[in-house]
């Protein structure tokens, strides 16, 4: 591929590989859980993934949920090799791959964006939303915890990340936590 930025993206492929799974329900690291999305384990179909924000038609593949298997594992391996991507990218070379996908439900890959909102459909269906995709260059950890005082869709998201930092990550860097057992330890000694 041309893009030496995203060449650490193919790493997906390996995925396919992991046969002693039965089911895979992947996401991007910069997804965050609302709430544990264990219905997709019980999918039937071989691969599903919800739209992509910018146009429709293809699959992010920030949230995927497949069956792995070493035909498919084999032939995404060769369409990297001869570099057949439409993005330069997984998501193009996926999207190459998997012309006919089963659509997830945009509330698995919700994908906020400063540039792109549409308030009613958010309203809507806020309450059901179950995984967020924090796409692009602006990453909740690259910004200011006082960014969000708006009350846009995205600054609303950007701050329910922030609230599951300050709950499971912050203690944890602070060492007021021990890992192992969570529960709280005197710093001081």
């Amino acid at each position: 591929m041309d893009r030496l930025d995203l060449i650490s993206t193919f790493t997906k492929i390996e995925l396919w590989r992991q046969t002693q799974y039965s089911r895979i329900v992947y996401m991007d690291a910069d997804v965050l859980a609302l709430r544990a999305p264990d219905e997709l384990l019980s999918l039937e179909e071989d691969f599903a993934a919800a739209p992509d924000i910018g146009w429709p038609d293809i699959f992010n593949s920030g949230v995927m949920v497949l069956r792995p298997n070493l035909q498919d594992y084999y032939a995404l391996r060769a369409l990297a090799e001869r570099g057949t991507s439409f993005d330069g990218g997984d998501q193009g070379l996926l999207n190459t791959y998997f012309k006919r996908w089963h659509r997830l439900s945009f509330t698995y890959n919700c994908t906020p964006s400063g540039n792109y909102q549409y308030m009613p459909a958010y309203r809507h269906f806020e309450s059901t939303i179950s995984l967020i995709h924090f796409i692009g260059p602006q990453k909740p950890w690259k910004q200011s915890r006082h960014a969000f005082t708006s009350g846009t869709p995205y600054y609303q998201l950007l701050g329910r990340w922030w609230a599951q930092y300050d709950r499971h990550y912050r203690p944890l860097l602070e060492g007021k936590f021990i890992p192992s057992a969570g529960r709280p330890y005197d710093t001081s000694a």
